[in-house]
């Protein structure tokens, strides 16, 4: 675990109600680990797993697998999500129990967020794995960088539309800035 990650971690469980902090930890523990054991299943070693404030890192090689296996992969988390918000609205429409919508809630904006196909998202690996067997490599990276960068604006707008509805809820845009330190500037101080 980073540094930074536990940091975040320690400031927000005592700044906001810590029970609701931690269903979402828990809510991203599973995605992360549905992404493992999908590298598991696929038949690949894992490396490394890194956490992160706004996500993990998991390291194998994933080289040496087909396109359909790294689509297996990157939509394992996402489908971990969906199906765990099935019994968290069950239990929600029945019991109007809070934690269960606070379950709910966050494994679907875990599921919304990591779909979106934007690079270093589950959605931008999917879509590029899904791309790669329909065309070659380069169209491929072509095609999922310009769609990227759409959904990358999109998510941003969206991101600072949440802002002015909300009055206060600056959750997306800092995941908005965390993708682009993590991903375009980073690719930009690479090259």
């Amino acid at each position: 675990m980073s540094v930074y990650a536990v940091a975040l971690f320690i400031i927000i469980s005592f700044s906001v109600d810590a029970e609701f902090f931690y269903i979402a930890l828990l809510c991203a523990l599973c995605h992360e680990l549905a992404h493992a054991l999908a590298i598991k299943l696929c038949g690949t070693e894992i490396e490394r797993i890194t956490i992160y404030p706004f996500g993990a890192d998991i390291r194998a090689d994933l080289s040496i697998l087909s396109p359909a296996k790294e689509a297996i992969i990157a939509a394992a988390g996402p489908v971990a999500n969906l199906i765990l918000a099935i019994p968290a609205y069950f239990i929600y429409v029945t019991n109007s129990e809070i934690y269960a919508l606070a379950l709910l809630l966050s494994n679907l904006t875990l599921f919304a967020v990591n779909i979106f196909p934007i690079k270093g998202l589950d959605g931008g690996r999917l879509l590029f794995a899904i791309l790669t067997q329909f065309c070659d490599f380069v169209l491929a990276t072509k095609l999922s960088d310009s769609i990227s960068t759409v959904a990358f604006a999109f998510l941003g707008v969206l991101s600072l539309l949440l802002v002015y509805l909300s009055g206060y809820n600056l959750s997306l845009v800092l995941i908005w800035i965390y993708l682009f330190i993590s991903g375009y500037v980073r690719e930009k101080l690479v090259v």
